[in-house]
């Protein structure tokens, strides 16, 4: 079966949109605008779609960008009774309406409609103050466990955001009642948690068998290798990013370097990555499937792979501090949330570069040959697969809903019709290699 993807698109959202030029180092930014947006720092960017994506900064602010025609164009959202704190942590459920922001008055909001959004109080009643970090919601049939980074600890729910519960149990751990570390990132990946702190300088990664949804779990710190004759990094910031892949690899931004552990019981490594000597404060890490990866450093440098982090590709420099990465639901765009940066609008494809936009709810995956097609789907998709090939439909979870095995080369079709919609993973299987992409079912 062919590869689904060899190109995306990179979009850095903040207060001004810079679009990559078509170049074989996909560099040259032109800017566009986001109107009300200012001079003001970028907290953080989800996405709702493909063509839809917020982003939270200073002074309250809230963006809604939407990709139509070739451009995006943006409004300004103002948060209920939210004054001027600013909007530090998003998270909408993939190809949905339904999201929440949260800020750094410890305030959480929830939206069924991407527009109109209303204040969860319950989250600040056990939060109390500080900034909130980072959001997170489990797919369904569990979209309301979902995870808190905030700057007063880890916070799990279990009703939707209403209400909230402070992790407190924490293995082999640098927390104490005087260094009760900030929380800056969590991620699930199927029947796992993970949440990252800088503990001081101190960083820590902490997994969670999340199999039994409930209100406490007991947090496991993950280990770090040594480099030469001292403790490893100690004074690493090796909470600020995490990224999970389909087959459980874990990759962790650390300050300045790039680690890499290959299951939730194996110990971080540190990954050489070509070009990155200069390298600081690694702000973010995030990984499409189990090949196509980005991570971004605080010179606005973002980092590219397309072979599961072998090799590593400049791909260009967005201005100022980025300070989140993530792909889009389908892989076609990655974001930057950043500094007074801009959101930067391009597609590479190795080398050289060509330039586009996200695309829309019906346009297929030109570059496959439609090997996977309609994606997203509602109710039939169709598996181009080779005789032999051996193909598994996975949920967030980590379950198996479909799998076949192909008797002869062609175009198999799938009833999903009765599916959850959501996010799924296709895993292809061959003799000689693997592959796991991404399916979006409507």
């Amino acid at each position: 079966m062919k590869k689904l993807f060899t190109k995306f698109s990179i979009v850095a959202m903040a207060s001004v949109a810079i679009a990559i030029n078509a170049s074989a180092q996909c560099s040259a930014p032109t800017a566009v605008t986001w109107p009300n947006a200012g001079d003001k720092d970028i907290y953080f960017h989800t996405y709702a779609n493909e063509n839809t994506v917020f982003v939270g900064g200073s002074d309250g602010l809230v963006g809604k960008g939407m990709y139509a025609n070739g451009t995006w164009s943006f409004m300004t959202i103002t948060l209920p009774g939210a004054s001027a704190a600013n909007s530090r942590a998003g998270y909408f459920y993939p190809g949905s309406a339904t999201g929440f922001i949260a800020n750094d008055d410890a305030k959480l909001f929830k939206t069924t409609d991407g527009t109109t959004f209303t204040e969860l109080s319950g989250f600040k009643t056990v939060v109390v103050e500080g900034d909130v970090n980072h959001l997170v919601f489990a797919p369904a049939p569990n979209q309301n466990f979902g995870l808190a980074a905030a700057q007063s600890g880890l916070f799990v729910t279990m009703d939707g955001g209403v209400s909230w519960t402070l992790q407190t149990t924490f293995t082999n751990s640098k927390l104490n009642s005087t260094n009760t570390g900030e929380f800056f990132t969590v991620e699930i990946k199927g029947n796992k948690a993970y949440a990252g702190t800088d503990l001081d300088n101190e960083g820590q990664i902490f997994v969670a068998d999340i199999t039994t949804k409930t209100t406490t779990y007991t947090w496991n710190a993950m280990e770090f290798a040594s480099a030469g004759t001292t403790a490893f990094y100690m004074s690493q910031e090796k909470g600020r990013g995490i990224a999970v892949t389909p087959n459980g690899t874990i990759w962790n931004a650390a300050e300045t370097v790039l680690l890499k552990a290959t299951n939730s019981t194996s110990t971080f490594q540190v990954v050489t990555v070509a070009g990155s000597a200069n390298v600081v404060e690694i702000r973010g890490v995030a990984f499409y499937d189990d090949n196509n990866g980005a991570f971004a450093d605080g010179n606005g440098d973002v980092f590219v792979t397309t072979n599961a982090g072998a090799s590593w590709k400049l791909l260009g420099n967005v201005p100022s501090e980025p300070k989140a990465i993530s792909f889009s639901p389908m892989g076609k765009t990655i974001a930057i949330a950043a500094d007074v940066a801009g959101t930067v609008v391009g597609t590479f494809i190795n080398t050289p570069c060509t330039v586009t936009g996200p695309i829309s709810s019906s346009e297929e995956f030109e570059t496959v040959a439609q090997s996977i097609y309609p994606n997203p789907a509602t109710d039939i998709v169709n598996f181009m697969l080779n005789a032999g090939d051996i193909w598994s439909l996975i949920d967030y979870t980590g379950s198996v809903v479909k799998s076949g095995k192909a008797a002869e080369s062609g175009v198999i079709a799938e009833n999903i019709a009765n599916l959850a919609s959501g996010l799924y993973f296709v895993k292809v299987s061959s003799a000689s290699s693997s592959k796991t992409f991404k399916l979006l079912k409507l």
